[in-house]
């Protein structure tokens, strides 16, 4: 269930997956966590005319220290003050008729079944909204995007600094860079043996 201001809505999709990238530069090189969230469509309590589908996430990412194992979130909690964190790191957005900042929020991962976490991620957005979130979020994998390396084993074995790459197996793809030319080779990640 979401809850935004005095309004609630029912989850259509929810979704957690990681992101890595590589640069040339190594201290940019690495991995962050997303988070995307749809509900179904729905009236917010001021807007009784009009309906919406509000969209809870956190695109750009975050790190997660001390974890090198997609399976030991369980117990994490991360907080956001206001909205970048030390890192530069965003708190996330709601997008309803248009996106609202979060400035302070609260992502905490409860406990796992099987690829699912359950989930509580509470906040106020840029409007002083306050919005809850709480439900399961499905790990989808790992997606991987480089230019500077083109070798599947070349990739994992830079990834493995950042996670256990035994716990994967890969879907090769390959892309190409319309803005200035350059082919850069893409993978997605996808978790085995999920217990």
């Amino acid at each position: 269930m979401f809850k935004f201001g005095g309004s609630e809505f029912k989850v259509e999709n929810a979704e957690l997956y990681a992101v890595f990238t590589t640069y040339d530069d190594e201290e940019d090189t690495g991995l962050v966590w997303c988070i995307d969230i749809d509900m179904e469509e729905g009236t917010l309590e001021e807007e009784e005319e009009e309906t919406v589908s509000p969209n809870l996430y956190h695109e750009n990412g975050f790190r997660i220290d001390d974890v090198h194992s997609w399976k030991e979130l369980a117990g994490v909690t991360l907080e956001w003050e206001e909205e970048e964190n030390d890192y530069g790191e965003y708190a996330g957005y709601i997008h309803t008729f248009d996106n609202e900042a979060i400035i302070e929020g609260k992502i905490e991962f409860l406990n796992r079944n099987g690829s699912k976490y359950l989930v509580r991620w509470s906040g106020i957005t840029e409007y002083e909204t306050p919005f809850e979130f709480e439900g399961e979020l499905n790990f989808t994998g790992i997606f991987a995007d480089s230019a500077s390396v083109s070798e599947l084993e070349e990739l994992k074995s830079i990834m493995m600094e950042f996670i256990d790459m035994d716990e994967f197996e890969c879907v090769p793809e390959s892309g190409y860079d319309k803005d200035n030319g350059e082919h850069h080779s893409r993978w997605t990640f996808i978790p085995k043996n999920v217990k």
